[in-house]
């Protein structure tokens, strides 16, 4: 669950409800209910200016919440997973209906910047600590794809178990910061 830094309030989307439930740690109770799109699939907190960002897997738009009424982004078929780099300059978006990332700015109108084409079914997104690669999990093509980041190519294409889900960098073993992905179902 995602938490906005200097405050106690969780976010977490319900996908058949349509809508995400604000949730304060501190007394586990649920604060408020926001309507966003349809299914939502995955939440982030904006590293810069803490807006919320939820990507709306059975749409084609991101909502952002900022304290008044969400806004959108339009950013295609079923986006899925998304993170931000460190700047907070752009998000990356899985965008499981058109096998694609689109890099999408992060200030409105949210223009998409970039498309990459990437395997299929894309799901997870993570980004690397200090921002240089993205790491995108194909659920149906078994696959991470890594994305540079400053040019927003896909540098290699990694085969990993069935059904990859969630990714995450992991802490920098010795020779540099692994991958962690997740199996469909393990999260």
């Amino acid at each position: 669950m995602p938490f906005q830094s200097g405050t106690q309030r969780g976010y977490t989307a319900n996908r058949i409800s349509n809508n995400v439930s604000v949730i304060d740690a501190l007394t586990n109770t649920v604060q408020q209910t926001i309507p966003v799109g349809p299914g939502p699939a995955d939440i982030r907190v904006h590293p810069q200016n803490e807006s919320v960002w939820v990507a709306n897997g059975d749409g084609s738009e991101l909502s952002v919440l900022s304290g008044g009424p969400p806004t959108t982004a339009v950013v295609g078929l079923n986006p899925m997973g998304l993170a931000f780099r460190p700047a907070g300059d752009a998000a990356y978006v899985a965008v499981t209906g058109e096998n694609v990332v689109k890099v999408v700015g992060t200030n409105p109108p949210f223009p998409v910047l970039a498309t990459i084409p990437v395997g299929n079914a894309p799901f997870g997104v993570a980004t690397s600590l200090l921002g240089q690669r993205v790491a995108v999990t194909n659920g149906a093509s078994n696959t991470v794809s890594l994305i540079d980041t400053s040019n927003n190519t896909v540098i290699a294409t990694l085969p990993v178990g069935n059904a990859p889900d969630g990714v995450i960098f992991g802490p920098p073993p010795p020779p540099g910061p692994g991958i962690i992905v997740v199996p469909q179902g393990r999260r």
